[in-house]
């Protein structure tokens, strides 16, 4: 046995595990949700329907909150972006051409906050 085939061996097992257990998570928070999601919207649709489009006074309630979160998220959203331009990239040509102290802390924040 030589030096060199333990961690072969050990990269192979993890490979091995790695990615049936990636798939899996896939699967239960990508897939499953989205899957859960639609089939609720087929199935139960007789009652949306009927409940929309039999009593307009309702429908016509619904739709004017609709309008009124879906203009708070368009309104939040294009908020969020122009503050991320305006921070963003004076921040991201500032860490990409400049060295000072607390740069990697920077970068790590940065970093972390995309990722989440």
């Amino acid at each position: 046995m030589t030096a060199f085939s333990q961690p072969k061996g050990i990269r192979k097992l993890l490979y091995r595990l790695g990615v049936p257990a990636t798939v899996a998570s896939l699967a239960i928070f990508v897939f499953l949700p989205s899957f859960f999601l639609i089939s609720f919207t087929v199935t139960q649709w007789p009652e949306v329907y009927t409940e929309v489009f039999a009593n307009p006074l309702i429908g016509d309630t619904n739709w004017i909150e609709i309008q009124k979160y879906i203009s708070l998220s368009l309104r939040l959203a294009v908020s969020a972006v122009i503050i991320d331009l305006v921070f963003g990239i004076p921040l991201a040509y500032i860490l990409a051409r400049k060295n000072f102290w607390g740069k990697g802390f920077l970068e790590d924040i940065t970093t972390f906050s995309a990722a989440l």
